[in-house]
């Protein structure tokens, strides 16, 4: 049953019309995936999720965005604590032990450094990757939460005519 409280709490990403309460939604959201994880043997997506906690709790408590080196040196930092878990643990580095890594980079440079539109299309990308990583080791619970958050992402989109009206910027 502690699998499905991630999915609950995903539901209120309905209301998340603004970009701190989305971080605040998705605090809660990566403490319990980070639990998820460690018990399924997902050690990378464990350690990555330990680290959004960090991060996310930073911007959401002070409201500011962090300079964009720190954040490539928190990345860099964070690649090197998951190539000595899995050589630690497997003997071997895989794509696959990366793959929380890519969608940390994505979801973390936007909640870090992006508007609102563009905070919004990097959380649905990095919520696929993670839902891929979640259907590989079988944590249909996961998906189901990161299906929930791509769709309400997608829907503040359209709410707020983001697609429908935006014009690239040469």
């Amino acid at each position: 049953m502690i699998e499905y409280i991630p999915v609950i709490i995903a539901l209120f990403s309905f209301f998340g019309k603004n970009k701190k309460y989305m971080i605040l939604i998705n605090l809660i959201i990566a403490i319990f995936l980070g639990t998820l994880f460690f018990f399924k043997g997902a050690y990378s997506g464990t350690i990555t999720l330990f680290f959004v906690v960090i991060i996310g709790s930073y911007c959401f408590i002070t409201d500011k965005k962090i300079n964009k080196n720190i954040a490539v040196l928190t990345i860099f930092f964070i690649s090197l604590i998951l190539f000595g878990v899995n050589y630690y643990f497997n003997n071997t580095v895989t794509l696959l032990n990366f793959v929380p890594l890519i969608a940390f980079s994505l979801s973390r440079f936007a909640e870090l450094s992006c508007d609102e539109f563009w905070y919004r299309v990097n959380s649905i990308i990095a919520l696929s990757i993670y839902s891929i990583y979640a259907y590989i080791y079988q944590s249909y619970p996961i998906i189901l939460t990161e299906c929930v958050l791509i769709f309400f992402n997608f829907y503040y989109l359209l709410k707020n005519n983001f697609i429908l009206n935006f014009k690239y910027k040469y």
